[in-house]
């Protein structure tokens, strides 16, 4: 242990730290990539991740995670775990004005009504700053970073979180 190792007991400072450190490593954006060696120094080794890895190696959590449901950290099992589970499971949902750096913000999958077609992929990202009314910027990968900047981890605002009803969850699993 040389201290960088993430999980039970990480303070949101080394959490927002470690999410803004694999900014400009040059990882690229892909999907079920990443997030499956929390000890590591990046969140992937195959040069890829995406949001639910690199939110996993940020708790410092291996992303096959028999604590979440459904056994993976991912969007709609975040979401699930925070709203669904208050007090029981990994995260605890926050009101978006009471956000603290290192929290999440999250959306999970959006599926046509009645049918199992997504319509779009949830999204997570570790929040880094807050403003007056909430987070403010927040460290993600996505395809979207990698298509605009060449790395798919940058730290950005919030709007799409906001934009499709995002929530914030607090990762509570260090006080158990």
């Amino acid at each position: 242990g040389d201290g960088s190792k993430a999980g039970p007991g990480m303070t949101a400072a080394e959490m927002v730290a470690r999410a803004r450190s694999a900014v400009g490593k040059g990882i690229h954006y892909g999907l079920g990539q990443g997030g499956w060696h929390p000890e590591d120094a990046l969140p992937t080794h195959s040069g890829s991740c995406d949001c639910s890895g690199f939110v996993a190696w940020c708790l410092g959590r291996d992303r096959h995670d028999s604590e979440m449901p459904g056994g993976w950290i991912e969007t709609s099992a975040i979401v699930r775990d925070a709203t669904l589970m208050q007090g029981e499971g990994l995260f605890d949902r926050m009101k978006w004005s009471e956000a603290q750096p290192g929290d999440l913000v999250v959306y999970g999958d959006r599926y046509e009504p009645g049918t199992r077609k997504l319509i779009h992929q949830g999204h997570v990202g570790v929040v880094a700053a807050i403003g007056a009314a909430g987070p403010e910027t927040v460290v993600h990968a996505s395809r979207g970073n990698e298509r605009r900047t060449g790395d798919a981890i940058q730290e950005t605002g919030v709007e799409l979180w906001e934009a499709r009803g995002g929530i914030v969850a607090r990762f509570s699993a260090s006080e158990t």
